[in-house]
């Protein structure tokens, strides 16, 4: 879980899959996207060292699910309404035209069923 230097994203990544404009990873089970809505913390998968001890130690947090949670809830987890009251971030500065505007819109993309070009 990110510490308060872990907020540094803020915005979606190029695999983020809470990017609006399609171009994000689609590979999570149906409700998943849902579920992170009530998680406290959520790091970023480009940021997760898969082959430590400890994967998550380092990780900054999602900068997609940091601009989710301010434009679908308007407030953050404890956890991480805390480190914003620090100043690990301010949450005006989170991209949040380039997520999805609703958690249920998210989930649907995720599970939307991928087209084959030419089809």
């Amino acid at each position: 879980m990110a510490m308060l230097n872990g907020y540094k994203l803020k915005g979606p990544c190029d695999q983020c899959p809470f990017r609006s404009d399609g171009k994000g990873l689609r590979h999570m089970r149906p409700g998943r996207l849902l579920d992170l809505k009530e998680v406290s913390d959520f790091s970023c998968h480009k940021t997760v060292k898969y082959d430590s001890a400890d994967p998550e130690r380092d990780a900054l947090t999602c900068g997609g699910w940091l601009a989710m949670q301010w434009r679908c809830e308007r407030s953050f987890p404890k956890l991480t309404a805390l480190a914003a009251s620090l100043g690990a971030f301010q949450p005006e500065d989170l991209r949040t035209d380039e997520v999805f505007d609703s958690w249920q819109s998210a989930d649907d993309h995720q599970n939307d069923e991928i087209k084959c070009s030419g089809e």
